[in-house]
């Protein structure tokens, strides 16, 4: 990722911890596969996707690690989606 990705997900990052979810981020540098093995060794119920892309379109994505499903979600709404989520 590049420094403007890294700086969204960190703040990202700061804005779900803020509201009471429970967050990770790997600064490693690992690739996405890695960290995905990682999430599910910690048992994440979700994780958060968010490249070059995603960042052009103030989207992220939303993978669900029990069903593998992903659904993009506006940037501005991913804490209310994740709330709503459990």
């Amino acid at each position: 990722l590049g420094d403007a990705a890294v700086k969204h997900n960190l703040m990202l990052a700061q804005q779900l911890r803020a509201a009471g979810i429970v967050t990770d981020m790997d600064l490693t540098g690992r690739n996405v596969k890695s960290q995905f093995k990682r999430a599910d060794r910690e048992k994440a119920n979700w994780c958060i996707i968010v490249g070059d892309a995603e960042l052009a379109t103030r989207t992220v994505n939303l993978k669900n690690m029990a069903t593998q499903q992903q659904e993009s979600v506006a940037r501005d709404q991913v804490v209310a989606r994740l709330k709503a989520l459990g």
